[in-house]
């Protein structure tokens, strides 16, 4: 899941796509195509995954987001 939603938001880069709702929507729809993949071993759903990555931009680009979002955990050495 997590190299699905990291080639998904490469893609939207490469392509000047900066929008985080956009990046979301892309990594959500490429993951949900691909579900049969991660289903069997999957805590999450694909829209949870996508929802997070939101939530991680928004927090990266020092927005503030809402009491509803995901506490996004800074892990080291991940950028």
């Amino acid at each position: 899941m997590g190299e699905s939603a990291k080639q998904s938001y490469i893609a939207c880069r490469e392509n000047g796509d900066v929008d985080v709702m956009s990046i979301m929507m892309s990594v959500g729809n490429d993951l949900e195509s691909k579900w049969e993949k991660f289903d069997d071993d999957a805590f999450n759903g694909a829209w949870d995954v996508a929802n997070y990555v939101s939530d991680y931009l928004t927090k990266r680009a020092g927005q503030e987001g809402c009491s509803c979002n995901y506490e996004v955990i800074e892990v080291e050495g991940f950028d």
